[in-house]
């Protein structure tokens, strides 16, 4: 049986360590004839790694980096250092520089692809669009720009993302022998995926092997600008050889994502051993059934979901039901949609709230202090979204954060920028967040038949780009 050798490589603090970074340091407008260099240190900084993929005779390249998608990728390229803004290079350009070093391909699948429902390559291919001589030009807008191409579930300990990968690479090599060799600097997370695997070996199909390892700087001092790499052999995981590949890995990602919502903090997946017991449920659940009955799972998994959170707000709020109403039949996929999810006014619905919680946002900043009254409203309605479609409430809250960064960083304006450096600051944003829509309040009614009002103006026709962005981010 032929063999395919796969190395996924992690970015941050593994191949962008203290040595490389010193390397391309520079003010915060890296000159393009400097950026150009980024993946020559890249190779010159990681001889150890570099020697390592040759010895094995790898073949191809995967980002192992949570790097997956646009966003992730350019805001990560910018390091601060005091006043100071460097740029470190964009993983996606050095991983694939270092394949074309050792004569390996470069596989541009990431779960920015996956959990938007988009090709595989299509978030790497519109990543390099947006780029200039190896990385993102330094207006920031790319961040913006990359939201709406893909986005995906953050997970930190990558067990999703080895799954995905390994998944891919059996149903891509079904007659070959696969070698899957991980690096990574963090033990943690070693440790963590060899757990995981280990654990349910029912999760790795019967062609796939996989290899950890730990590439690491054994210098700890954050003072120091140099590296000392070392490189580590830790497990060799494998399951039986008639365990198939999962052909709805794709679908398997995105119902475990839409079934762990209430598992979130702060826009990232929150590692408990509950999240990941979910994840072998929706694979066990998935893995031999047809597509079509997959999308009929999540219908009728979120259909119940929203009959009995109808039930819950009508008891609560007597003669409010059509808003209820009016969600179910949102969220209840009834079109084409390539997501769970999604529906004709979607946006409608997503744009009035967004703009309800603005409006009071904003009002509250003006102020600069709590009152009754637009305060409490944002508090009552998070509270009633959070119990009762905590979906909805997601994508009203990175909307909201959305907007506000897009004015940090584009504009150097709004409540969340930082002087000059066109950074927006997320935890002030987190904790105002928490300040004006954490406490109780009983204000909701007032407002609600506002929301009713904007419902019944007609929806304007779904464009394909919004229809994309429904269902499980």
């Amino acid at each position: 049986m032929p063999k395919i050798k796969i190395a996924s490589i992690d970015w941050d603090g593994c191949l962008s360590h203290a040595s490389y970074q010193t390397a391309v340091k520079a003010d915060f407008h890296n000159k393009p004839e400097e950026r150009r260099k980024f993946p020559d240190l890249c190779i010159e900084h990681n001889p150890l790694l570099i020697n390592k993929l040759k010895e094995l005779g790898i073949n191809k390249i995967m980002v192992g980096s949570n790097r997956q998608d646009i966003r992730g990728d350019s805001s990560d390229t910018y390091v601060r250092e005091k006043e100071t803004i460097y740029q470190t290079g964009s993983s996606y350009p050095n991983l694939q520089e270092i394949a074309t070093h050792i004569g390996a391909e470069f596989d541009t699948f990431l779960l920015g692809d996956l959990y938007s429902g988009l090709e595989p390559g299509a978030t790497h291919k519109a990543a390099i669009a947006l780029q200039k001589d190896y990385n993102y030009p330094p207006d920031f807008k790319c961040a913006t720009e990359g939201k709406k191409v893909s986005e995906w579930e953050f997970e930190k300990n990558k067990i999703s993302l080895i799954y995905a990968q390994i998944q891919k690479l059996a149903l891509q090599h079904p007659n070959d022998e696969v070698e899957y060799t991980f690096f990574d600097d963090r033990k943690e997370i070693l440790e963590a995926i060899e757990n995981f695997f280990r654990a349910n070996p029912e999760m790795i199909p019967g062609n796939v092997k996989i290899k950890t390892y730990r590439y690491y700087n054994t210098v700890e001092s954050k003072d120091r600008n140099d590296s000392v790499m070392k490189l580590e052999e830790r497990e060799t995981l494998e399951s039986n050889p008639t365990v198939k590949a999962n052909p709805n890995y794709d679908l398997t990602l995105r119902l475990w994502a839409h079934k762990s919502m209430d598992q979130t903090k702060q826009g990232q997946l929150v590692a408990t051993p509950e999240l990941y017991a979910a994840l072998r449920e929706a694979h066990d659940t998935v893995v031999e059934t047809p597509r079509v009955e997959v999308h009929k799972i999540a219908r009728e998994a979120k259909a119940l979901e929203l009959k009995n959170a109808v039930f819950k707000f009508e008891e609560t709020y007597p003669g409010y039901g059509k808003i209820a109403e009016k969600v179910q039949e949102i969220l209840v996929d009834k079109s084409s949609s390539k997501k769970f999810g999604g529906a004709s006014d979607w946006a409608d619905l997503r744009n009035n709230l967004i703009k309800l919680y603005q409006d009071a946002w904003d009002r509250e900043l003006k102020k600069g202090k709590l009152t009754t009254g637009y305060s409490a409203v944002l508090r009552d309605i998070t509270r009633e979204l959070s119990a009762n479609y905590p979906d909805i409430l997601k994508n009203v809250k990175e909307s909201l954060r959305f907007e506000y960064e897009r004015q940090a960083l584009e504009q150097n304006s709004g409540p969340y920028h930082h002087g000059q450096l066109h950074m927006f600051l997320q935890e002030d944003f987190e904790k105002d967040w928490n300040k004006f829509t954490g406490a109780n309040a009983s204000l909701f009614q007032r407002f609600a038949k506002t929301i009713v009002q904007q419902f019944k103006k007609p929806p304007e026709e779904e464009s394909d780009q919004e229809r994309e962005n429904v269902g499980l981010h």
